[in-house]
């Protein structure tokens, strides 16, 4: 009996070591390298680490837009209200909250993207855009008036209603000091509630997912004091399948996954927590910007006073704040990103073990870290190709950029 005992023991041994030896990570499409890296990293601070402590779990994190999904959740979702005028908004309502939020209407804009009149200003693009939801208001039988949505659509009130809204969007940045310019879009969630917002996130996913991933281009309907801007958008949207793979096998293999995000958090919360999407993600693992919410608990005018805004040196915060005192102090052993609002927490953390880096030719501080990770074979930095016309990554560093 006792041998049978030691044999067996032997065996069990054996196994747990041939196993703890395999790569947990399905191989799908990613980089050689990568997959080798992400592989060590789970055996080594997982469940299968002999030095794993339940009580005080490795964790990941990981920025959302472009990292976990191709193109922008929320921009697509701001599409998505745009063309079936899902805004909750009188015009008076509307101007106080995109017009009177903005400090500097005069201004002409700093790099005005596409056909533009010169000096034209943000109070210029926002005038037409009012003028355009007056008509809408009037007319869109969702609002006040008796066209169906299709009719509507077929308006040059409409169409210069997406264009210009669409492209202020894209040219505010520039223009307007950063904490402004980030929260002015923001504006579009006022009156609905956090689950309303998760909700329509999610037929909005469902939406794009049907659709190419490619550029679609707007002209504006009529000239109006800002001329006829033609918007440049990206279109569709992807959950990408091996970035859902990992997040599901680092949970598996018991190291914690959070996304920190600088997008709207219920908007995040719509396609990481929805059953149907895989992510799994638990709602109290997603960070991102959080808005005011009034009596009723409807999102109301300005961001959260107190809190983090997501982007940049905010993800360093949010994760010192809130993820680290859950893990005993530890900082992550993995973040991804695709951009320069991730840079912060890729470089801010000495013991972190990998950044995963989506390559999409970004310049500037991400793509000095891009750059290492290409020329430097012992770099912490895992750079990973993706083809941006299938939403899937490629077994390359280098990406395949949208045709």
């Amino acid at each position: 009996m006792l041998k049978k005992l030691v044999f067996l023991a032997v065996f069990l041994a054996a196994a747990l070591t041939a196993s703890s030896q395999e790569n947990p990570l399905p191989r799908m499409n990613w980089e050689q390298k990568n997959y080798e890296a992400l592989g060590t990293l789970i055996r080594d601070n997982g469940v299968l680490s002999p030095d794993y402590d339940p009580s005080c779990k490795a964790f990941a994190v990981f920025d959302f837009d472009n990292t976990i999904s191709c193109n922008d959740i929320s921009e697509t979702l701001i599409d998505y209200m745009v063309d079936n005028l899902l805004f909750r908004m009188t015009p008076v309502q509307f101007h106080t909250a995109f017009s009177e939020s903005l400090v500097e209407l005069g201004v002409p804009l700093a790099n005005p993207i596409g056909d533009v009149k010169p000096g034209v200003s943000i109070g210029d693009v926002l005038a037409d855009i009012e003028l355009d939801y007056i008509y809408l208001w009037h007319h869109y039988s969702g609002y006040n008036g008796d066209k169906s949505l299709d009719k509507i659509h077929r308006t040059r009130w409409f169409r210069d209603f997406k264009a210009k809204f669409r492209w202020l969007y894209d040219n505010i940045y520039d223009s307007v000091p950063s904490g402004i310019s980030d929260s002015w879009y923001l504006h579009i969630f006022e009156r609905y509630t956090p689950e309303e917002i998760r909700e329509m996130t999610s037929r909005s996913v469902d939406y794009w997912m049907t659709k190419p991933l490619r550029r679609s281009s707007f002209k504006a309907g009529r000239k109006g004091r800002s001329g006829k801007i033609t918007s440049t958008i990206y279109t569709g949207f992807r959950l990408i399948p091996e970035m859902v793979s990992l997040i599901n096998t680092l949970k598996a293999n018991s190291i914690d996954v959070y996304i920190c995000s600088a997008s709207q958090e219920d908007v995040v919360e719509g396609a990481a927590c929805n059953p149907k999407y895989g992510l799994n993600v638990p709602a109290d693992h997603v960070f991102g910007i959080r808005l005011n919410v009034d009596s009723e608990g409807r999102i109301a005018s300005g961001l959260l006073e107190g809190y983090p805004v997501t982007w940049g040196p905010g993800k360093v915060e949010a994760i010192k704040a809130f993820m680290s005192p859950e893990h005993c102090g530890k900082e992550p052993v993995l973040v991804g990103g695709d951009s320069n609002g991730d840079y912060d927490m890729m470089v801010m953390f000495p013991k972190l073990v990998n950044a995963l880096i989506i390559n999409k030719n970004a310049g500037s501080k991400i793509g000095t870290l891009c750059q290492d990770g290409l020329s430097n074979p012992g770099s912490r930095n895992l750079v990973q190709g993706r083809d941006e016309n299938r939403g899937v990554f490629i077994p390359t560093k280098e990406p395949k950029l949208l045709k």
